[in-house]
């Protein structure tokens, strides 16, 4: 279980090149873009963006590994499908140990 302490991450594509390909946030800001919580899950912890990176740090809410949690974000697309075109999702305690991860591919972009 997720508990207080932890955090849950998302993580999505990053280009060779070091510049992030699916931008979760606006450059300079932690708030998710269009981030809307479809699931009755973790409704007292906001998530924090930054470009590439989602993290909600658990305080009062606290998530069984039964469930499951629905959310939406807007992102900023690249131009191409990235190489490396897959998203992680990962449970980390508050020590950093990973808990438990999943790896999750990519659609291929069509311009």
């Amino acid at each position: 279980d997720a508990l207080a302490g932890h955090k849950i991450q998302v993580l999505s594509p990053s280009g060779k090149d070091g510049n992030h390909t699916f931008l979760l946030a606006a450059q300079g800001r932690s708030t998710c873009s269009g981030f809307d919580m479809i699931s009755d899950k973790l409704r007292n912890t906001q998530p924090i963006c930054g470009a590439n990176k989602m993290t909600w740090y658990l305080g009062d809410d606290r998530l069984s590994r039964e469930v499951l949690m629905e959310f939406a974000v807007e992102t900023r697309n690249p131009a191409s499908t990235p190489a490396n075109n897959i998203f992680i999702v990962r449970h980390v305690q508050s020590d950093g140990s990973i808990v438990a991860s999943k790896v999750i591919r990519g659609y291929q972009i069509v311009p």
